[in-house]
């Protein structure tokens, strides 16, 4: 995703996905007609999503252009320049679409991002569970050292 966004544009990206992945989540511990009120009003966390996607739209869209333009997808090994390549090769137009492209490339990063945290919480439960084992002996057994 680098290629395209500058420091500043990258944080402000990383922010505004972790973000609107939060507010989305939001929708699923209240009440449906709560949630679809305030996205019909446009107000707290509805709005905020509805800024956040917008902005992260038009960010991704801008790569897929760039990149477009540039026509690096054979230099590149990328996801998006993985798409294109299939896109061509198959000859399916739809897969070239930019609106397919951001589902698509956003989707991948929700599932890799879903996976490095779970990963991340499992490696730390197994590292809790084996120190809780060896308090657990060292305190039942008086002669431990």
């Amino acid at each position: 995703m680098e290629a395209g966004l500058k420091e500043g544009k990258k944080i402000d990206f990383l922010m505004r996905f972790d973000r609107a992945q939060q507010n989305s989540t939001i929708r699923f511990m209240i009440p449906a007609p709560v949630w679809k009120l305030m996205r019909f009003l446009n107000v707290g966390a509805e709005r905020q999503l509805r800024e956040d996607a917008a902005e992260l739209r038009k960010y991704v869209i801008d790569i897929v252009r760039k990149r477009k333009a540039s026509g690096e997808f054979e230099l590149k090994d990328d996801l998006l320049s993985m798409y294109v390549r299939t896109a061509i090769a198959s000859r399916k137009g739809y897969m070239m679409d930019e609106a397919y492209l951001f589902d698509a490339i956003l989707n991948f990063m929700i599932a890799g991002k879903s996976t490095r945290h779970d990963q991340v919480q499992m490696y730390n439960m197994g590292i809790a569970t084996e120190t809780n084992t060896l308090l657990s002996k060292e305190g039942s057994d008086p002669l431990a050292k």
